[in-house]
């Protein structure tokens, strides 16, 4: 279905009444073309369609449309309802051989009067998933006698982070200061994301190349562990935020003893863990590098009985935390292991709880991760955690 909003209608209505919702700006009394330019509104994914309540809702969107050479705004619209899957709008009285562009800004909440060159993001308006930011521009087109489409293709402002498996997996432990028997038995406790930004000013892309999109974090960190209780390079989240951490208080171990199990054991999760985050991308030079990464954290319980490392014998409970880099530690598919966290990637975490973990002042023990990047864009990141 294909809604098309006649732009005359829409200005006379705009100028006497107060009853709309959408503010459309038009091409300005001497307009005299009899082109229209109907543009086709969706979210960059492998499936997505713009639905409300969910990660592809848009529920409010400024659309410009540019002349290419001079970049002028010859016209605007601001909508605030009405926006669902396989919406178009459409821009009329245009002239032929008029080349244009449309750029367009979703649920930032105001509208726009001028094209904006940033904005900053927080990320307390959009943990939820349901009204995240987003931009994006279309393609070029030359209007052409009669009716003309083109495309304006919506790119998520933040990334999304889903811990898809995890297994309690003791074959994974590697060599090194490796248990050689035992009984190891691990609860799930809680996952969460710790120093996330807490803010972020996105520099919007522009025509032609998406390279000049870019996004400066600052100095203040977010995430599931109280502020002291998480240090990573010696920088702390600056405050807990509910929505960062999902725990589980009941108890059904996963059991693994060496030299009897033969596979890999699930572990028993919330069915749901997933966590909407700002970017936080490394700098490239001739490696990825990040002062500030941003980390999943697993918290569990581990009982260990009749353990041997060393020739020595270990029965004992821990409270164990294991603590990944967001798109670097372990296998990563989808983007260069080591970039950080990009905009509209959905992380898939698979972890292997291979060893009996660290305290929660921020040790950093390993961690078998593999992470999937999907559109949104996936990354799979598989890892074991030690």
């Amino acid at each position: 279905m294909k809604l098309r909003n006649l732009m005359c209608a829409t200005m006379i209505a705009c100028a006497f009444a107060s009853c709309s919702n959408d503010d459309v700006i038009g091409n300005g009394p001497d307009a005299k073309g009899d082109a229209s330019l109907t543009i086709d509104l969706g979210v960059k994914s492998t499936k997505a369609v713009i639905a409300a309540e969910t990660e592809t809702a848009v529920n409010d969107i400024n659309i410009f449309l540019l002349e290419q050479e001079t970049n002028t705004v010859i016209n605007r619209v601001y909508l605030t309802s009405g926006i669902k899957s396989e919406y178009t709008y459409t821009f009329d009285n245009l002239e032929v051989g008029q080349k244009l562009y449309c750029v367009g800004f979703a649920n930032f909440g105001k509208e726009m009067t001028t094209v904006p060159a940033n904005e900053v993001i927080s990320v307390s308006d959009n943990i939820g998933g349901t009204n995240l930011p987003m931009h994006g521009l279309s393609t070029d087109v030359t209007i052409a006698a009669g009716e003309n489409e083109t495309t304006l293709t919506l790119v998520r402002d933040l990334a999304r982070v889903e811990l898809v498996g995890l297994t309690l997996d003791m074959s994974q432990q590697g060599s090194e200061n490796a248990f050689t028997a035992g009984t190891f038995k691990f609860d799930f406790i809680s996952a969460s994301v710790n120093l996330a930004p807490k803010n972020s000013t996105v520099t919007f892309a522009k025509r032609g190349s998406n390279s000049e999109r870019s996004y400066a974090v600052g100095n203040d960190f977010v995430g599931g562990l109280a502020a002291g209780t998480w240090v990573w390079d010696n920088h702390q989240n600056s405050e807990q935020i509910s929505s960062y951490i999902k725990s589980d208080a009941s108890e059904d171990f996963a059991v693994y003893t060496i030299g009897e199990t033969a596979a890999a054991v699930a572990v028993t999760k919330p069915e749901s863990i997933v966590f909407y985050v700002l970017p936080n991308e490394a700098i490239k030079g001739e490696s990825y590098t990040n002062a500030n990464p941003t980390a999943f954290t697993l918290n569990g319980k581990m009982v260990v009985e009749n353990a041997i490392r060393n020739g020595e014998t270990i029965s004992n409970t821990y409270n164990s935390y294991y603590n990944i880099e967001i798109g670097k530690t372990g296998t990563i598919e989808g983007q260069d292991a080591g970039a950080g966290i990009l905009p509209n990637k959905n992380y898939k975490i698979s972890l292997a709880v291979a060893g009996i973990g660290g305290g929660e002042d921020g040790n950093r023990p390993v961690l078998k991760v593999k992470t999937v990047v999907s559109d949104w864009d996936e990354v799979s990141q598989t890892t074991p955690v030690k």
